[in-house]
Parts: C-alpha cells; structure tokens; sequence
C-alpha cells in the first residue's frame, strides 16, 4: 500500500556475508551525514544491513508510514484474513479448493481481457492471470471478478 520506489528487506547476518551492496551511497555508510561531502569515493560501509541502503525515495517514506498506520491500526492477522477470505471468495465461485493465499491465478483463455472490461486490473503469469486481493478489496470485488470470468 505504498507508492512504488520503496521497499523493506531484512537480511539475516549470515546472508549479509554473502551479498554484495551495489548502488552504496551516503546511506550506507558508517556515519552517513560525514558521508554526504566525503571526498573518499568508497566510504566505508556500515556492517549491519543498512550497508545494502539506497538514498531513501522520500516522498513513497511519507506515504508508507500512513499506509503502514492503517495496517496496524487494522491488525496484519485480520488484513490477512480478509485478503485470503476474499481470494477464496472468487476461487469458490469459480468452481476451485481454496487457495489459502489472497493471490490467486485463473487459467481461462481471455480471462485478462474479461477482468479488464469489467474494470480489474491484473497481471499475466506463467499462463495464467493473476489477481491479488487487499484491505481496500470487497467481496463485491470478488463477486465482480467472478462475473466476469463466468
């Protein structure tokens, strides 16, 4: 729920011995404010995680720490139910098990095309058309897609 450009990772310490950080700016670094005008150009790194930083997309922080607010205000358990309810919701109504996911795949022919005339939006996956399911999802979302794929 957050503008792309932005992204969280955690990377155990046994990984991080493993990895090579590309793209090391200032925020990587040991102290990155001295970094900022540094005439060293490979300043040395942090050791822990934030040595794999970019410089922060600023704008996509402000938006995800509102997004992030309504997640936990919501509680992640009952995000992930409703998303996975929903998904199973539209999995039921096409005649298949539930997935246990709130992404699912649909292998129709035309079936992209279907959900796009009727307003979804979807991705093309091995063959399939894949939707995902989220908080600002419905079950008349669900029942939609399953409209028009029936």
């Amino acid at each position: 729920m957050a503008p792309r450009g932005l992204a969280f990772a955690y990377l155990s310490p046994a990984l991080r011995a493993e990895l090579r950080p590309h793209n090391a700016g200032p925020s990587a670094t040991r102290d990155p404010a001295a970094s900022l005008y540094a005439g060293d150009p490979a300043p040395e790194l942090s050791e822990t995680a934030r040595a794999f930083d970019t410089s922060p997309n600023w704008f996509a922080c402000v938006a995800a720490a509102a997004s992030t607010r309504v997640l936990l205000q919501a509680g992640v358990e009952r995000v992930r139910d409703h998303n996975i309810a929903l998904a199973d919701r539209l999995r039921a109504a096409l005649g298949q098990e539930p997935g246990g996911s709130a992404i699912t795949s649909v292998e129709r022919p035309g079936a992209a095309e279907r959900l796009a005339r009727a307003g979804i939006v979807t991705t093309s996956r091995g063959g399939g058309t894949r939707l995902a399911f989220h908080l600002y999802n419905t079950p008349q979302d669900a029942d939609l897609a399953a409209r028009a794929l029936l």
